[in-house]
């Protein structure tokens, strides 16, 4: 977070207009993300539940449980769609963002944003 709101200092310093600043930061830290993604592999299953840090459940929490596995898997198979699909779907479900911000946040409009998470919510429902 730290070195989104860096990089936006900077942005603004250079003297650029900002219409949506909130948009603005969005992109900014997308990007960070996607950059540290591709730096990093993910921890495989079996590292993770030999790490000390992680505890069994309890079964009081069983309902979160069961609601992070079905994220989990709807996650999963986000990555079989195209990266603008991911990402669309991630920005308005997972960030809760309104169409219109996520339009300022890839350049498009509005109606297109609308239009393209219709066809990746059908193309991911046929992954499940």
């Amino acid at each position: 977070m730290q070195e989104t709101f860096t990089k936006l200092w900077v942005y603004m310093s250079k003297g650029n207009k900002i219409d949506n600043i909130r948009a603005l930061l969005y992109r900014i830290a997308t990007n960070l993300i996607i950059d540290e993604s591709r730096k990093k592999k993910e921890r495989e299953l079996d590292a993770m539940l030999e790490d000390d840090q992680i505890v069994e459940p309890s079964y009081a929490g069983h309902k979160e449980i069961e609601s992070q596995a079905v994220i989990s898997s709807i996650k999963e198979r986000m990555q079989d769609l195209p990266e603008e699909e991911r990402q669309l779907l991630t920005l308005r479900y997972f960030d809760d963002l309104d169409p219109k911000d996520i339009a300022e946040i890839m350049g498009i409009t509005a109606n297109n944003v609308s239009v393209k998470l219709n066809r990746a919510i059908k193309a991911l429902k046929e992954f499940i």
